[in-house]
């Protein structure tokens, strides 16, 4: 790895690979080594993201409904029937499959952060993330890079910290919360600061 890599643009799952392995993220990114491997939970995710994003803008959903198989479809009115679909569907103020792309400089060269927000509702005074996972939280989802990169996009984008992050199970029905952390930024940077 002796040749200056010129990556600029960062998504949080990049980052994720950045941070815990300098020599993958290399082989990704760089070379372009990865085989790509369209799994049937991947589809099932996308599936799903799709349909609640379809949901929550009120778009006629029942020719989507009528494809879904029978576990499908008993997910799918358990999940009509969750707290955060009844909480997103109550709410005015939402933004569904949000994307962004966040301008950073870093030892005076800029780097971007892009990614796509699941949703984002803004409950008073405060602007809850929501990020659909089919089966699994991340472990270490308070230190996870798209934690971390959420919650510092949104803080830009809404100008203000009264922001949390909630990681929602699918499948199973449970969730976590994370809170704002003022240091998103400083962590973004020292993961970045691995290829500078």
């Amino acid at each position: 790895m002796k040749n200056k890599i010129k990556i600029d643009t960062f998504s949080a799952n990049s980052l994720e690979i950045l941070k815990n392995s300098k020599e993958e993220f290399y082989k990704k990114y760089v070379q372009n080594l990865e085989l790509i491997i369209q799994n049937d939970e991947i589809k099932e995710g996308d599936k799903f993201h799709k349909l609640i994003c379809y949901y929550l803008k009120d778009y006629d959903i029942k020719k989507f409904e009528s494809a879904l198989n029978k576990e499908e479809s008993a997910l799918w009115e358990n999940l009509k029937n969750s707290k955060p679909l009844i909480e997103a569907k109550c709410t005015n103020e939402k933004f569904t499959e949000q994307p962004f792309f966040i301008k950073e400089i870093l030892e005076n060269k800029d780097f971007y952060l892009t990614g796509r927000f699941d949703l984002i509702i803004k409950k008073e005074d405060k602007y809850i993330i929501f990020d659909w996972k089919i089966k699994n939280i991340p472990d270490n989802y308070i230190d996870n890079m798209q934690t971390i990169v959420y919650l510092y996009a949104a803080e830009k984008l809404f100008k203000t910290n009264n922001i949390e992050m909630v990681y929602y199970s699918l499948t199973k029905d449970i969730y976590k919360i994370v809170p704002f952390d003022n240091n998103c930024l400083e962590k973004i940077k020292e993961v970045i600061k691995k290829i500078y």
